[in-house]
């Protein structure tokens, strides 16, 4: 598959009417060449992103066109047109406030001939908005963008949420307009054409759940759920595994458990797995808001992975610093890892608390430890699972140093098909790439205080 706005065939909707007339395009003399012409190039900012130009022409009939574009003539990214519209594409990926290049090349059996290079203004990023800076960029093959959910303070020490993603020399290219909204992680949608956003209840008006936003903006389709929070994983079939706070009386308190949820496309829920079936309640504990309830916050999941080779869904809980195994099916918990009763047994230096973000790769279990509750610092980790021993072994870690050491906030890891990682660090504001070896190569770290939630890099 072609790395996803790399080739930027992205079957987003349209967002209106070109508001540029066809042969407006201007090469380099000012004037339209007799190719422009003969493509009638338009062009429009989407209104809700405004790096992201939809470009629009007439192809002639038989032969394959593109556009290639970028901050200059060497362009450098190339746009394939949208799924059923072979003369429309959007292009992604040049930073805000930026003069962007492009042009449209046509493939024709006589030889291949481009429209004049044709300029644009993207907009730039809201008076009110997270600043990153570039510390570290190895030359390596990982790939262009770094995707980060955020929380900040506006001027007003208002907490503001926004999703933004950021170009290799860490400028943003992209982002949603911050928001009271709480955004808890967002992540590449399956097909690779859409972004998938957690959004936390805010009121009547501005429900809780999972979102798809089109690179223009606009949301695709929701699936509201107000008790839904952090983790989430989008299912084939337009379906989304969600979890969800379930509070309830217990012990004469109201006590927050977690709930994994299947949705699907009409919001028919399924019930995979409760804390309440599977766990004893604990009254315990610090306080949680959700919907307007103050509880206490005793299972706090925070993370979803999936094993396929055990057919397990694999849950994080925080403040259990534990890992519960669940049949994707039944929901039957078939194992723990750590915690007051662990199915393995951990080596001393793989003990981990509190946590976020498992998943399983090939190469065994990873996860973010916050370390915390430990006195330990936060680190990146890779676990090796021995069933036959019943133990669990450190593989590999990444120890974070600096002063703190430690997020007591979010904390993310996402191997990548090229085999690096991607991993951020909470209330720390940083994000890294790590080479397949595991040492860094490449940091972005926001100059104002930041909490990074859930994101990736390609």
């Amino acid at each position: 598959m072609v790395p996803f706005l790399l080739s930027l065939g992205l079957g987003c909707a349209p967002y209106g009417e070109p508001k540029s007339s066809p042969g407006l395009a201007e090469g380099d003399s000012g004037e339209a060449t007799e190719e422009d012409h003969a493509l009638g190039i338009a062009t429009e900012l989407a209104p809700l992103a405004p790096t992201v130009l939809r470009v629009t022409w007439s192809p002639p009939l038989g032969v394959e066109s593109f556009v290639e574009f970028g901050t200059d003539e060497a362009y450098g990214l190339t746009a394939w047109p949208l799924d059923g519209r072979p003369g429309e594409a959007l292009l992604f990926g040049v930073p805000a406030a930026t003069t962007g290049h492009f042009r449209v090349v046509v493939d024709d059996p006589e030889g291949r001939w481009t429209s004049s290079d044709q300029t644009y203004e993207t907009g730039d990023v809201p008076s009110e908005f997270p600043a990153f800076d570039l510390v570290e960029d190895q030359a390596g093959d990982w790939g262009r963008f770094v995707l980060l959910s955020t929380l900040f303070l506006d001027a007003d020490h208002q907490v503001l949420s926004t999703v933004v993603v950021l170009d290799r020399g860490g400028l943003p290219v992209w982002w949603t307009e911050p928001s009271t909204q709480e955004i808890h992680g967002a992540r590449l949608s399956l097909d690779q054409q859409a972004i998938m956003v957690s959004w936390k209840r805010a009121g009547p008006q501005r429900p809780g759940g999972i979102g798809r936003v089109g690179l223009d903006g606009e949301v695709q389709r929701r699936w509201d759920n107000d008790m839904t929070h952090h983790d989430f994983m989008e299912l084939d079939g337009d379906r989304v595994l969600m979890l969800e706070m379930d509070i309830r009386e217990f012990d004469d308190k109201m006590v927050a458990g977690d709930n994994l949820v299947e949705v699907d496309a009409a919001g028919e829920r399924r019930l995979i797995w409760s804390a309440w079936d599977t766990l004893p309640p604990d009254s315990t504990g610090p306080l949680v808001q959700a919907a307007g309830v103050s509880a206490v916050d005793w299972t706090h999941a925070n993370g979803i992975a999936y094993d396929p080779h055990r057919h397990e869904y694999i849950l994080s809980l925080f403040w259990l610093q534990q890992l519960v195994f669940v049949n994707a099916d039944t929901g039957a918990v078939t194992a723990t890892l750590g915690g007051s009763e662990s199915s393995w047994a951990l080596t001393p230096d793989a003990r981990f608390g509190p946590q976020h973000a498992p998943v399983v790769t090939d190469d065994g279990l990873w996860l973010f430890d916050n370390g915390f509750l430990l006195g330990a610092p936060s680190r990146v980790m890779r676990l090796d699972l021995d069933d036959e021993a019943a133990t669990a072994a450190l593989a590999w870690d990444w120890v974070y140093e600096g002063s703190p050491d430690f997020t007591i906030m979010e904390g993310d890891v996402r191997p990548m098909a090229s085999g690096h990682l991607f991993a951020s660090f909470g209330s720390l504001g940083s994000a890294w790439v790590f080479s397949p070896e595991g040492d860094p190569t490449w940091q972005v770290q926001a100059r104002e205080p930041v909490v990074l939630a859930r994101g990736e890099a390609w």
